[in-house]
């Protein structure tokens, strides 16, 4: 099983915040929340790729979920 490649994405210099007002910018600015680390974690299951790029230590049920065809990446 082979690993899906990141699609491209072109750059753009103009960005949400700079097409605000600048009265809505700084509002904007104040509401922002930091994130958390997480807590309470359990790492039940390690997975890497290998040289050939396929995933190694995957479940057996995100397997299954890869090789659908419904799937799109």
């Amino acid at each position: 099983m082979r690993v899906p490649t990141r699609p491209t994405i072109a750059s753009s210099k103009s960005t949400k915040s700079s097409q605000l007002p600048a009265k809505a910018e700084s509002n904007q600015a104040k509401k922002r929340r930091e994130i958390s680390a997480p807590h309470n974690l359990l790492h039940i299951t390690h997975v890497s790729i290998s040289s050939t790029g396929e995933f190694i230590g995957l479940p057996n049920g995100w397997q299954t979920l890869l090789k659908e065809p419904t799937l799109r990446c």
